[in-house]
């Protein structure tokens, strides 16, 4: 388990010194995580968690728990996760990604979470777990069964391949400029709607 520090420079997630880990008994100095690595970005101690990651490349983790007094930026760079997502704190996409990867079941929790790009990529399948993520760039269903709602921005898309991923659930999407494919479906059948572009303005959930 790697806990982030921040005793470097409180700021860059691809320096070493920025990272503790816990070794089964002890917090020892740790390095850069990987997706083998389980992350908890989490207020600990007395002044011992300082700042805030912020990505300087594309990166990779196995569990992700960001807490509520802490957060992550993603720039413009892309993060990968090959286990559980845990957001209580400020996740701040910026224009950058997120891949689940994983393969095991991946479940996405916390209090909110807004993406901008976003792919799933799992046959294992996925949960959302108290929480509807908001989609403001693009969503790509690559494999797995996404269980749960989803929202989309105005300038938001979604592209799916074929029956073996989509949402089963409820998608909502802001109404825009653009035509939209509503990624739905449900026990095996894709059932993807695409609307045309309208005037942006209001709303459609299917």
């Amino acid at each position: 388990d790697m806990v982030w520090s921040g005793n470097a420079d409180g700021e860059t997630w691809s320096t070493d010194g920025n990272w503790i880990l816990f070794d089964g008994t002890n917090y020892v100095a740790g390095s850069v995580p990987n997706s083998t690595t389980n992350v908890f970005l989490v207020t600990y101690g007395d002044g011992c968690s300082v700042g805030n990651p912020v990505l300087g490349g594309n990166s990779a983790t196995k569990n992700l728990t960001i807490g509520e007094d802490k957060g992550l930026s993603l720039g413009s760079n892309t993060i990968s996760i090959a286990g559980n997502l845990t957001n209580n704190g400020t996740f701040t996409a910026g224009t950058g990604s997120v891949i689940f990867n994983g393969n095991t079941h991946q479940t996405i929790s916390g209090s909110s979470l807004t993406f901008y790009n976003v792919t799933f990529n799992n046959d294992k399948n996925f949960t959302f777990d108290g929480l509807t993520p908001i989609v403001n760039g693009s969503a790509t269903f690559t494999s797995g069964i996404v269980t749960g709602d989803m929202n989309f921005g105005a300038s938001a898309s979604a592209t799916v391949s074929d029956y073996t991923s989509y949402v089963d659930g409820s998608v909502t999407k802001t109404l825009g400029s653009s035509a939209f494919t509503f990624p739905t479906g449900s026990n095996g059948v894709l059932g993807s709607v695409t609307v045309p572009a309208t005037r942006a303005g209001g709303s459609a959930t299917i």
